[in-house]
């Protein structure tokens, strides 16, 4: 083999493990990065926002007569649910699924989508970073949510 072609390999070669291990280094980068996030999150899911949505259905939901329930769902990457509702109530998802908002760590970036269902809606409210999820912001979310079902009606 000529030298130039031997050498035309040689380079290529040595890229295309420079390329492998570049990709290697930030997979692994990433993965660390997303199991720091899911950490992280579930800290903030059980020492904020489950907490912050328990305190406003014990203080004001329950004694006003909703039916109110807050759950961590381990199955879906620990989202946080409150569900919310009276009698029959249920949302446009179908038979049986009760007004609710959810917290729950979206599965592409290191952020907090919050999403809700009530009785004539259901839609994304935003992605948030995990600094901006504080215990007003989480009562704030919920004051939000409880309104849009007193306006829906019973």
């Amino acid at each position: 083999m000529k030298d130039d072609i031997r050498k035309g390999f040689e380079e290529a070669v040595a890229k295309s493990r420079a390329r492998d291990t570049a990709a290697k280094q930030a997979s692994e980068k990433d993965a660390d990065e997303r199991q720091r996030f899911q950490t992280d999150y579930r800290q903030l899911a059980e020492k904020v926002i489950m907490p912050a949505l328990e305190e406003v259905a014990r203080e004001f939901m329950r004694p006003a007569g909703w039916t109110c329930q807050v759950d961590c769902l381990e199955e879906a990457d620990s989202e946080v649910r409150l569900h919310v509702f009276r009698g029959d109530m249920g949302t446009p998802a179908g038979p049986g699924v009760r007004p609710h908002l959810d917290f729950s760590p979206d599965r592409h970036a290191p952020t907090i989508s919050i999403y809700r269902a009530t009785r004539s809606e259901s839609d994304t409210e935003g992605s948030y970073a995990l600094k901006e999820i504080t215990p007003d912001f989480v009562q704030e979310q919920a004051l939000r949510f409880f309104n849009r079902l007193l306006v829906e009606g019973r």
